[in-house]
């Protein structure tokens, strides 16, 4: 299987919603239920980074949740900045940790 990843889009020119709108996906770094959330809707051990947007996303609808996005951008996350470190880069055979990150990846169910 190959997984592939979902990449942000801005809004055409004219066609900025005006109130919040139902969201297909969600994401964790902007996230906000109320605290029973975490019980209700608990992380999936299984998978290691890849992945968990989509699993968050319907573990929560499936567990009732109804997930909506906010009509302006209020935050957003850059992953590809060179200079900035990485779960990767602390996570390695080099680390001394328990597992390394890529073998925690290669047996997420992702792969």
């Amino acid at each position: 299987m190959v997984f592939q990843q979902f990449r942000p889009g801005a809004f055409p020119p004219g066609k900025t919603p005006k109130q919040h709108f139902r969201a297909r996906f969600l994401a964790a770094g902007f996230l906000f239920a109320p605290g029973c959330f975490v019980q209700e809707v608990p992380y999936d051990p299984e998978l290691y980074f890849m992945g968990e947007k989509s699993a968050m996303t319907v573990r929560a609808f499936t567990h009732g949740y109804d997930l909506f996005h906010p009509a302006e951008t209020i935050i957003w996350h850059e992953h590809i900045r060179a200079d900035a470190r990485k779960h990767w880069g602390d996570h390695c055979d080099a680390a001394n940790v328990p597992t390394p990150w890529s073998k925690l990846d290669e047996t997420s169910p992702h792969t």
